[in-house]
């Protein structure tokens, strides 16, 4: 669940449940390499994880089937202008655009800008483009914009973590 309501699929929900239901011992594991199957609004995910001495170590997971919808779509965004995109389908319908097209750099600094841009762009694709998943008609609408580009990084002088410059 998200500020939205519920998702068709959230990967970060996969593995948090799938660690919870195994820890809590909702599930017992019968290996220290169980595999878990879990329906969602999507379809069925597969999880698979390393769990040890009654911890969860790692999970992964084989997604739903994804695919690309549309390519190099433009929108007209009402403040932007004509914006190039992309539609593809990862457990829901997502717009893809550059922010280097959208003239922004992607820093935390701008992240009330980007969700702004965001939501502008999710708006004007709802209103010109017609999206139909294949086999679910429920699935068939445009859950969000994601803007991807490149991002600086640093390397901190405290640790090996890295961070956003």
């Amino acid at each position: 669940m998200h500020n939205q309501g519920y998702g068709t699929i959230c990967g970060h929900g996969i593995i948090g449940l799938v660690a919870f239901v195994l820890e809590a011992r909702m599930v017992e594991a019968s290996t220290d390499f169980p595999i878990l199957k879990v329906d969602t609004a999507a379809g069925q995910v597969i999880a698979r994880v390393v769990f040890k001495r009654g911890c969860v170590r790692e999970v992964a997971f084989r997604n739903v089937p994804s695919f690309v919808y549309a390519l190099g779509q433009a929108v007209d965004v009402p403040g932007l202008g004509l914006v190039r995109l992309d539609i593809a389908f990862g457990g829901a319908f997502y717009a893809f655009c550059k922010a280097e097209d959208l003239n922004i750099s992607l820093s935390p600094e701008n992240f009330r800008t980007l969700i702004d841009l965001g939501m502008r762009i999710k708006k004007a694709v709802i209103n010109t483009i017609p999206v139909r998943h294949p086999s679910e008609e429920d699935l068939g609408f445009i859950f969000g914009t994601i803007i991807v580009g490149e991002l600086a990084w640093a390397e901190s002088p405290q640790s090996k973590c890295l961070y956003l410059r």
